[in-house]
């Protein structure tokens, strides 16, 4: 189900559908936004069969864009992608949340999320209620948690996420990218009635066998036929399928991690080997990857990553 459809009744978190990738933002060489790439790279995601987009998040670059550029690429993927769409709300400035998600709750989004306040690696359990409440307390759309201790260096912990919910109906999802399952497994226990979608590509599988509600991944944006492969798998009982497109998974997500580069660039010079002419420039302070590596990701692709995709997809 998409925004389309969402018209006069009450959202819900469970209209959204796994897997959920989270876009990169495409920047010309001059660091502008390239829309014309990232018409082309919704169309690659559209035809791959892909439900549900993070718009502006954690692989998107957000830090780095203005809130003008935040709403124009959300207004853009409306127009281009007919699936679901999550808007990244997330800033230090609760001021800023509540202008992003106003702007999502105009019919240009399905649900937002919101990660901590970033900066503030001190706060208080109180203070981020109050912070969250502040944030999305007149929202209409349905609300996702997400957890990224990495960056963040705040835990969305069971307790925290707990309190959250209980104080703010909106809330009916989390992401979590803290890599520990049992952690994701303990949102769902402390709320049976909320998705949880776990962003870590080698827990795809595990993910599901343990009851819970998907995957969303970034890295995993060059290779969008493993997680729908996967997905699709699963879910029509094909568990032996679904394995071996975890295995193709855990390939790519293998080679990438001893690249030793950030994934955001390992993911668009991934995208530009699928997508002519797709722009690899990364906004400072990240360094957009070098030709060598460019040139270096797509001969790997060529000779081993697409043709394992061919070799599932043939049930070879």
């Amino acid at each position: 189900m998409n925004r389309h459809q969402l018209a006069g009744r009450q959202n819900k978190a469970s209209d959204l559908k796994g897997p959920i990738f989270a876009i990169v933002t495409p920047f010309n060489s001059s660091g502008d936004v390239d829309f014309a790439a990232l018409a082309d790279y919704l169309g690659f995601l559209v035809r791959a069969g892909v439900p549900t987009l993070v718009v502006n998040g954690t692989t998107g670059e957000f830090p780095s864009m203005t809130l003008d550029e935040r709403q124009a690429v959300l207004e853009f993927c409306h127009g281009h992608f007919p699936g679901s769409l999550i808007a990244n709300v997330t800033g230090c400035c609760f001021k800023d949340c509540q202008s992003l998600l106003e702007h999502a709750c105009a019919g240009v989004a399905d649900a937002a999320m919101l990660l901590p306040p970033f900066f503030y690696a001190e706060a208080t359990f109180e203070g981020l209620l109050d912070f969250y409440q502040a944030a999305i307390a007149k929202s209409t759309i349905p609300v996702f948690l997400y957890n990224f201790p990495k960056h963040t260096k705040i835990e969305v912990t069971p307790v925290l996420f707990a309190a959250i919910c209980e104080n703010n109906d909106q809330v009916q999802g989390i992401k979590d990218s803290g890599g520990n399952l049992d952690n994701a497994l303990a949102y769902k226990s402390a709320r049976p009635d909320i998705q949880v979608f776990v962003g870590n590509d080698s827990l795809a599988f595990a993910t599901l066998e343990n009851g819970l509600d998907g995957s969303v991944t970034g890295a995993g944006n060059p290779v969008p036929e493993c997680l729908v492969g996967l997905t699709r798998a699963y879910a029509t009982g094909r568990r032996d399928d679904a394995l071996n497109w975890q295995r193709v998974t855990d390939g790519w997500r293998s080679y990438r991690k001893d690249l030793g580069i950030p994934e955001i660039a390992v993911a668009k010079a991934g995208l530009a080997a699928r997508i002519p002419g797709f722009p690899t420039y990364l906004r400072p302070p990240l360094s957009s990857p070098d030709r060598e590596t460019v040139e270096r990701i797509a001969e790997h692709m060529a000779r081993k990553v697409l043709p394992a995709i061919a070799g599932v997809s043939a049930g070879v």
